[in-house]
């Protein structure tokens, strides 16, 4: 027999804590009273489920295509968060971002491709013993934040978007955040599908100890945060992650064409110094930044990376 649902997600959106609430509250499947959290919050402890309700990862392929699913989209303002979330939780790893020297977990050796990638990029092998600075991954994400069209997590939303499924709903991404949203977004999916999901008074528990675990929601806007501040001449000090300050320099690179951010791993204390670093940067410095895929919507002839990947 087949399974009731399917849900296809991009880890880090939350797909496995959505299996959980269906098969926890569908009358359609045995009672379960575990809780799926890890002491990081993600939902991946391995408890009894009723095997009827499949969620995955469809980057090497889409299962059980004629059955029912439902997909995880997101947008493109989403995608720093996400990236966030992937970097600290994906595995269980909980990797430090403010280190100044980042170690790759075993894990990242086995599941990512930003190993092989980074090799390639910056000449240097890397083992489970490799100290990478932070100025090196932070202009490694920053690669990828330029190319936005190109990065991986909206690569990955493009392909789920251009699915061949029959029976699909899309969930959005941010509904999870708001009880009152994932509630509503529940009720369609049980419309649509006919899982006879009933929440009880246990939901309100389950749901507070799923927000509590992601503790990385605290900081979702604070890069944006900063990037206004900059943008509106207010000196703001300066305290991100490796991953918001690659996304930060982004952004600046995006708006000074002819600017190329820093590797250093001591980053900007206030966006005064960022203010007094733009406009003292030497004349005989400035060229058509490397980095940027486009120059005034233009393929940009000397954009190097595109070699790299």
């Amino acid at each position: 027999m087949g399974n009731l649902i399917n849900i296809a997600f991009l880890g880090g959106t939350h797909g496995n804590f959505l299996k959980y609430i269906i098969d926890r509250f569908s009358q359609l499947t045995p009672s379960i009273n575990e809780s799926p959290f890890t002491k990081l919050g993600t939902s991946h402890v391995q408890i009894k489920y009723s095997g009827k309700v499949n969620s995955y990862h469809p980057r090497s392929g889409w299962q059980n295509v004629d059955e029912p699913h439902i997909i995880i989209k997101f947008d493109k303002d989403d995608v720093l968060y996400i990236t966030r979330m992937i970097y600290a939780r994906a595995g269980d790893i909980n990797t430090d971002w403010n280190e100044d020297y980042i170690k790759f977990p075993n894990i990242w050796h086995e599941w990512f491709d930003e190993k092989n990638k980074i090799q390639k990029l910056y000449n240097k092998k890397i083992d489970q013993d490799t100290l990478i600075p932070k100025s090196i991954m932070r202009d490694f994400f920053k690669m990828s934040f330029l190319d936005i069209e190109n990065h991986g997590v909206t690569y990955f939303l493009k392909h789920m978007m251009k699915n061949h499924l029959e029976n699909v709903y899309y969930m959005n991404f941010n509904n999870f955040y708001n009880k009152e949203n994932f509630i509503k977004e529940l009720e369609e999916i049980n419309k649509k599908f006919n899982l006879d999901i009933k929440l009880d008074d246990n939901f309100d528990h389950v749901y507070e100890d799923f927000i509590k675990g992601i503790s990385l929601k605290n900081t979702r806007s604070r890069a944006y945060d900063v990037y206004e501040s900059l943008k509106n001449g207010k000196n703001v000090e300066i305290e991100l992650d490796c991953i918001e300050e690659a996304w930060l320099n982004a952004k600046i690179e995006e708006e000074n064409k002819f600017i190329v951010m820093p590797n250093v791993n001591q980053y900007f204390k206030t966006t005064s110094d960022i203010v007094s670093f733009i406009e003292w940067y030497p004349n005989h410095y400035k060229a058509m930044n490397p980095n940027l895929p486009k120059f005034n919507d233009i393929p940009n002839p000397y954009y190097l990376h595109k070699s790299k990947k």
